[in-house]
């Protein structure tokens, strides 16, 4: 998504470079033992310019899922990096949409967008034409993630594992979140790689509130893996 720049005045002042700002925040939390948080103008501006960029700006969206659905944060960038090219699809740049949620009633989006996706039938990738759910923000995707997961009960028996983001993931795929079948391994590397653990809160999952009315189908647009929910 293109950057939105905000105006800087000059300074006589010398002012410490944000970089050193933040890389000083970094050290001090892993010194102390909380989890990194990225500070950002704004919540809903998503940076894909960089992959570290991006994980930047998509971390504090991950973590404020995480604390109110209890979806690790790791998992959910490591989704959102994967379901949205980082930040780069069509899904993603039409529709604020990080992960291919499939059309059907939701508390966060507010509109929909039929683009084309890719399933795995009988180990056959196949391309297809879908309706995905978007959004007006980031903020509303990344809600929108965690709320799926946490009341759809098929995905229940993952939050035994809130604080093993591996095992989470691998629960998530084993109730039928995506027909790849590589998917949780690929989900599991990119945590790894990027060491995106290190945004986990810590805590309590929060309690699961009520699931939805009617089932709700999810496909990853644009990607190799699709989710769905079994009925």
């Amino acid at each position: 998504m293109p950057r939105t720049r905000s105006a800087t005045r000059r300074s006589s002042t010398p002012r410490t470079p944000a970089s050193v700002l933040i890389a000083v925040a970094a050290m001090a939390a892993v010194v102390i033992g909380v989890p990194l948080t990225i500070p950002r103008a704004d919540a809903n501006e998503v940076d894909a310019s960089s992959h570290q960029s991006f994980i930047d700006t998509v971390a504090p969206l991950a973590q404020r899922g995480q604390e109110q659905y209890g979806v690790p944060a790791s998992v959910t960038i490591a989704q959102a990096i994967i379901e949205s090219g980082w930040g780069t699809s069509g899904l993603t740049t039409q529709g604020n949409a990080y992960f291919g949620i499939k059309c059907s009633e939701s508390n966060h989006a507010t509109g929909c967008v039929h683009l084309p996706t890719q399933e795995v039938y009988d180990g056959q990738p196949t391309q297809i034409t879908d309706g995905f759910r978007t959004y007006p923000t980031a903020e509303a995707s990344f809600l929108d993630h965690g709320e799926f997961l946490r009341t759809v009960p098929l995905y229940a028996n993952a939050f035994n594992f809130s604080h093993d983001p591996d095992q989470f993931i691998r629960e998530v795929h084993a109730a039928g979140y995506a027909t790849d079948p590589a998917y949780a391994d690929i989900i599991i590397g990119t945590m790894r790689e990027h060491d995106l653990y290190r945004f986990n809160v810590p805590g309590p999952p929060p309690e699961a509130p009520a699931p939805p009315a009617e089932p709700v189908v999810v496909a990853n647009a644009e990607e190799g893996a699709t989710e769905r929910q079994l009925s």
